[in-house]
């Protein structure tokens, strides 16, 4: 079941840690997500061991609960620890399976996951595609990862990189990421694609 909707548009913004930026030793996540005018519409927690963190980095066992400004449940994201390719399930507000995202390709940006609806269905595919290196420019630098069905894109997850953006990279490995679902109507699909977002900040661009 999903009740809260979600724009069509939506930015997932990573908290910075300042523990994290002196120590270098990771922090459990925390993020903000924000509609296009940068209000806050969602909220999200990391829940992880201490030693997972400081072992098993990245590759560490996760739980990510989203709530609203009310802390209702919205959203859980379940990770068991892993070695090449992580999966991630993916519950509704009421705990039920909504699907699931499983990472299909390991090569750092080329990394290529499926996504999975509650009956295991295969939906979409998020990846980067390399054509889209001939549009990048230093001005405006960034990532795009294609949401593809059939060989067409319909929905967008964005990783800018200003300035400001690569400084912070050199003490902290948060991000932010906008998130396009343009031909994407259905709510649960629309979760389904956040939680790809997610999945995107917690393995490819976590150090």
């Amino acid at each position: 079941m999903v009740t809260t909707k979600l724009p069509q548009k939506i930015e997932l913004k990573q908290k910075l840690e300042v523990f994290e930026m002196i120590s270098g030793i990771e922090t459990k996540n925390r993020y903000e997500i924000l509609d296009e005018n940068k209000q806050n519409i969602l909220f999200a927690d990391e829940k992880s061991s201490f030693l997972g963190r400081l072992i098993l980095k990245k590759f560490r066992k996760l739980e990510i609960n989203v709530v609203d400004s009310t802390k209702k449940n919205v959203m859980k994201i379940q990770r068991e620890w892993f070695i090449f390719k992580p999966k991630h399930v993916i519950l509704d507000e009421k705990e039920q399976f909504l699907g699931s995202i499983i990472q299909k390709r390991i090569y750092f940006i080329r990394t290529k996951y499926h996504i999975y609806d509650a009956f295991d269905n295969f939906l979409f595919t998020c990846e980067y595609n390399l054509k889209d290196l001939k549009n990048f420019k230093i001005k405006d630098p960034k990532f795009c990862y294609r949401i593809t069905k059939d060989n067409q894109t319909i929905a967008t997850i964005i990783r800018k990189y200003g300035l400001k953006q690569m400084a912070l990279q050199t003490i902290s490995d948060a991000n932010n990421l906008f998130i396009d679902f343009r031909d994407i109507k259905d709510e649960k699909k629309k979760y389904l694609v956040l939680a790809a977002a997610f999945a995107l900040d917690l393995h490819v661009w976590e150090k």
